[in-house]
């Protein structure tokens, strides 16, 4: 059936050969082209390219291969330095194990240099679809963006199953692939169907072969291919701002107690909240007493009062890890205890809040 089928495929494009009679291509021998640089405005926007040269009986018609090999090396030539990867296949009327295959790899200028250097006719019908069809293991999965280039003159028997087999491949790739396609023949419906194929995905590009004749025309070729806008840059990190401890009133308590006042209360939520905000910060709670009393006991009444706002933090929310107490006793008076006002505002708790690194 394959041998049938073979047999066929080869009548059939033979008459394609005599219908587009002998036609000349323009001469690409030497035609070299530098490696491409983006434009200041311009990146490397593919993860991969992949490069697909039709030597079939049919691209042989006065040295259409010839031609289309040429441009095939000096686009190989002209493709920007970077980190994607890059292959190649030779394909033909012939078993594909007799194919010519540069697999997908990170780019090395050298490697595929050789390889476009080393195109030769195989010969056959033109399996334009399994050539395509080929590619399906190196996109398979992909998620970034690739391209497919194809050189061919498009005469093929059956132009439904090479769309299929594009539309096939774009499924196959899990990100973008665009299809961009040089035609290097004379036969209208080989230019239709190489159309059709350079917009299957809608991101795409037809190429007219013969217009490609020179390096400023490669440069182009590369640069719609491998470039596009340049994303802005990352804006810079602002400098941190600065920040500064939360200023709190002292909580005062009275004569002989540590149970907090609903002013005491509403000092202690203010830091509550502070801490919830900035998880990396810690405080030390100091409890405080007046004259009135031995050394001893106002020792003991800051320690409740330290430790009576330390609970309330807790019942807030706050780890108690985030939380230390510390009692100075009448040992640290604000004013000095020459008044019953005075006295008043020594009976506190105080915060030393200290700031976590963000």
């Amino acid at each position: 059936m394959k041998r049938t089928r073979w047999i066929l495929g080869t009548l059939c494009c033979a008459a394609l050969l005599l219908a587009a009679g002998c036609q000349t291509f323009p001469d690409a021998r030497g035609l070299s082209v530098s490696p491409v640089l983006p434009k200041e405005n311009e990146q490397i926007v593919r993860d991969q390219v992949l490069i697909l040269v039709d030597s079939s009986d049919s691209v042989c018609v006065s040295g259409a291969f010839c031609y289309e090999k040429e441009l095939a090396r000096a686009f190989v030539g002209a493709l920007p330095d970077g980190t994607y990867e890059a292959g190649l296949t030779l394909f033909g009327g012939v078993p594909e194990s007799q194919w010519k295959k540069h697999a997908s790899a990170p780019f090395d200028r050298q490697a595929l240099a050789r390889s476009a250097a080393d195109l030769k006719m195989l010969g056959g019908y033109t399996p334009l679809a399994g050539g395509v069809k080929s590619f399906d293991k190196e996109v398979r999965g992909k998620t970034g963006r690739s391209a497919l280039l194809v050189f061919s003159d498009g005469e093929v028997c059956n132009r439904n199953r090479v769309l299929k087999a594009c539309e096939a491949l774009k499924a196959a790739h899990g990100g973008e692939l665009c299809i961009f396609t040089v035609h290097v023949g004379k036969c209208t419906c080989g230019k239709k169907l190489m159309q059709e194929m350079a917009s299957v995905n809608g991101c795409g590009k037809y190429y007219d072969g013969e217009t490609l004749n020179s390096a400023a025309a490669i440069q182009g070729l590369v640069r719609d291919i491998m470039f596009g806008p340049k994303e802005p840059a990352p804006a810079a990190p602002g400098p941190k701002a600065s920040r500064t401890k939360i200023i709190l009133n002292n909580v005062l308590f009275d004569f002989d107690k540590s149970v907090l006042k609903p002013e005491g209360k509403a000092e202690v939520d203010k830091l509550v909240g502070e801490m919830k905000a900035h998880p990396k910060d810690t405080v030390v709670i100091e409890g405080h007493t007046c004259d009135i009393g031995t050394d001893e006991y106002n020792m003991g009444l800051g320690q409740r009062r330290a430790d009576s706002v330390k609970t309330h933090m807790l019942q807030g929310g706050i780890d108690a890890g985030r939380v230390a107490t510390k009692s100075y006793g009448e040992s640290k008076p604000a004013v000095a205890n020459d008044s019953e006002a005075n006295r008043k505002l020594n009976r506190r708790a105080e915060f030393n809040i200290t700031l976590g690194q963000e």
